[in-house]
């Protein structure tokens, strides 16, 4: 049996980065291959997502004494992520800290893949030349739904990263942004692809889900953004529960929680949230509005009428409405009141169409890179 190899965000405590990482595994797997994803951790994103440190422990003592109080459920959260990475993920037996520790390994995979999620966003702490694959000896070089994040990349790495990208040996992207970002860089055109998530269909999804149990409908709020632009996510929040009589559920990523919902009454919190919790709270809202792009996703894959906060300004948001025909529910401040008249007026069906087809064209994708 063959052996792949991949590299991704798969340590960092984000719901979309240890979801996507799961599928693209499992997909992998399904196709007859021996996968294992390289346990590459940078010490920098391990200090990011870690619960508490002292840098965190002196900043919450200064400014932010509700981390303090909300400590208790991200340290439980904190352990649903570690344990998800555990029994969930096939890792290499050793984890590799740098990209000097990658050179120096004894890889033997047949193919290696780099992807997906923003591995290519030079942005996050986390971010490093190694998901372009530079240590990989010998073995085919793919790469499967990256995305660059930004519109924009620094100058002074065009060359550098023209390079990287002309060493694959097959090459898709996650959003349109990333696929002009390659053809800019080297003239190459790439498809679009959807990010693995969507390669696995509920049922399966459905598979690894703990026993959700049932309450009240409710408006599931999952939000990424700054403190700004939540205050006018959270004003539309507000005006959705207002006029649907729900509860707002939310869950935030454990590295921290940026919301502004303290002065409201009502809302539940569910700050002890894992990758499965998260899933199982998309799948069973009435409702959801999200700034977050697997938030997104995951609410189109359960059929669950959503708002896409701020989708036209997100290039990641704004390229998979584009492709599902759902652009109109991209919201911000200017169109609030406008959606409000038809937050459950929905038709999936085109776009599950939609996402049918691409996911035939993303496993016939991975079966050529992969000579199946």
């Amino acid at each position: 049996m063959k052996k792949v190899g991949i590299i991704t965000f798969h340590a960092a405590h984000n719901f979309g980065s240890s979801l996507q990482v799961y599928a693209l595994q499992n997909v992998i797997e399904q196709l007859g291959f021996d996968c294992r994803v390289i346990d590459f951790r940078k010490p920098e994103q391990s200090r990011h997502y870690a619960p508490l440190t002292g840098k965190k422990l002196l900043y919450a003592l200064r400014f932010d004494r509700k981390y303090l109080y909300n400590l208790p459920a991200r340290m439980r959260a904190y352990a649903k992520y570690q344990s998800f990475i555990e029994k969930q993920l096939h890792l290499t037996k050793r984890t590799y800290s740098d990209l000097k520790e990658l050179y120096d390994a004894d890889f033997d995979f047949d193919f290696y893949i780099s992807g997906s999620d923003q591995i290519w966003n030079f942005k996050p702490c986390d971010a490093d030349n190694a998901y372009f694959l530079p240590f990989v000896k010998s073995g085919k070089k793919i790469a499967y739904a990256p995305s660059f994040g930004s519109r924009y990349i620094s100058v002074d790495s065009h060359s550098e990263i023209a390079e990287f990208i002309k060493q694959y040996d097959s090459v898709c992207v996650r959003d349109d942004n990333s696929a002009t970002i390659v053809r800019e860089l080297t003239g190459l055109d790439v498809p679009v692809l959807p990010d693995p998530s969507l390669l696995l269909k509920p049922e399966e999804w459905d598979r690894i889900l703990p026993p959700f149990q049932p309450g009240d409908n409710y408006i599931f709020y999952y939000s990424l953004a700054e403190r700004t632009r939540n205050q006018e996510m959270v004003a539309i929040a507000n005006k959705v529960a207002e006029k649907t009589g729900l509860k707002i559920v939310l869950a935030v990523c454990a590295y921290g929680d940026k919301e502004v919902f303290s002065d409201h009454d009502g809302h539940i919190f569910k700050l002890d949230s894992g990758p499965q919790d998260f899933v199982n709270l998309i799948k069973n809202a009435r409702f959801v509005i999200t700034s977050s792009f697997h938030g997104l996703l995951f609410s189109v894959m359960f059929n669950k009428p959503f708002l896409a906060f701020n989708g036209m300004l997100d290039e990641r948001l704004k390229s998979f409405l584009s492709q599902t025909g759902l652009l109109d529910r991209a919201v911000s401040k200017s169109n609030a009141d406008e959606i409000l008249d038809k937050l459950f007026d929905m038709d999936f069906v085109p776009a599950q169409k939609i996402i049918a087809e691409k996911r035939a064209q993303a496993i016939r994708f991975l079966e050529r890179s992969l000579g199946v």
